[in-house]
């Protein structure tokens, strides 16, 4: 009796955990909407009499939910813990014992990588070894890998994924010079995209951009979009964190769908 057919569907496990990070991106999407729906910030306008511009400010109001944080690190664990769980599949499909050491090798660089599949590859099927390795999981071969391994350690050792409010930007109804001269208004977006590391606007009145007021339209206010990114402290400050999940799900989504049909 062949391995395959004493076992259902070894990789139960891994496309369990890849759904379970599903659910945590859809609460985080909840939690977040939920958030920016409440008015979390208080937009100020005020002319600047020392140049005679008009400065737009954002004021926070209440800070995102605390629980943001937890959920982005359970879904980051899922996918981690996927991957780990397919190497393990893959051991026990070939008949061997699962030990402490074996899960899915992501490192810095090659040499680092090479040298973690000699434990942690030990046992797995010439064909599921090669299917690894060719998937590069280090930095410079496969970065969205290495960096879900990089969010993962981070939440591990007593250091929240941190989230920050970013990419803030503000709209204006523009007079161009056509206008100055009779013609239709056109509207004209500006952005200001505030420094990578984020803005804790709770902590004062934050200045988002300032225009010449002979160029606005004095009936129209501006609107204002933001995001909540990831924070200083992942080496990717400044990105999207419900596009780099939705990425990073796929990412691995796809790893064991490949899997599933050309190694086990």
């Amino acid at each position: 009796m062949s391995s395959k057919s004493v076992i259902a569907d070894p990789l139960l496990g891994p496309k369990l955990k890849v759904e379970r990070a599903k659910s945590h991106l859809a609460d985080f999407k909840s939690g977040w909407e939920a958030f920016k729906n409440s008015a979390p910030f208080e937009d100020i306008s005020y002319d600047d009499p020392a140049t005679g511009e008009r400065v737009f400010a954002l004021r926070m109001i209440r800070d995102p939910p605390a629980d943001l944080p937890l959920i982005l690190g359970d879904a980051v664990h899922n996918l981690r813990s996927a991957l780990d769980q397919m190497v393990c599949a893959f051991v026990r499909f070939n008949g061997k014992e699962v030990t402490r050491y074996h899960g899915f090798p992501i490192r810095r660089n090659k040499k680092k990588f090479r040298e973690a599949c000699i434990a942690n590859l030990k046992d797995i099927s010439p064909k599921a070894n090669r299917f690894i390795r060719r998937l590069k999981p280090y930095k410079t071969g496969n970065y969205n890998l290495w960096f879900l391994a990089h969010l993962d350690n981070m939440d591990k050792h007593n250091q929240l994924v941190s989230v920050v409010i970013s990419n803030v930007t503000v709209g204006v109804l523009h007079r161009n010079p056509t206008d100055i001269m009779g013609m239709m208004p056109g509207t004209m977006p500006l952005q200001r995209e505030l420094p990578a590391d984020g803005i804790v606007l709770s902590q004062g009145d934050q200045e988002i951009r300032r225009f010449p007021k002979y160029r606005l339209h004095p009936a129209r206010k501006p609107r204002f979009a933001f995001s909540i990114t990831l924070g200083e402290r992942h080496g990717a400050q400044g990105q999207v964190i419900v596009e780099t999940l939705d990425k990073l799900i796929n990412l691995v989504e796809k790893i064991v769908f490949i899997a599933d049909r050309n190694v086990i």
